[in-house]
């Protein structure tokens, strides 16, 4: 089941890559059309995939993430 969570209750674990590369363009999509595929996350809320989704949400100022 899809639902809005809060982005600063996900918990991002040491696994995922640092350089995310450049986010603008896809900031820019999911700004125009919205966030065509969730993130994954658990069920204490560790972040599984979709960091770059995450990061680029938080650039166009969003405080949830579905």
């Amino acid at each position: 089941m899809l639902s809005e969570v809060p982005i600063s209750s996900i918990t991002i674990g040491d696994r995922f890559r640092k350089d995310l590369g450049d986010l603008s363009e896809l900031a820019e999509s999911i700004d125009a059309i919205g966030l065509l595929h969730p993130i994954g996350i658990t069920h204490s809320r560790e972040l599984v995939y979709g960091l770059r989704r995450l990061r680029a949400t938080e650039r166009n100022g969003g405080d949830t993430i579905t």
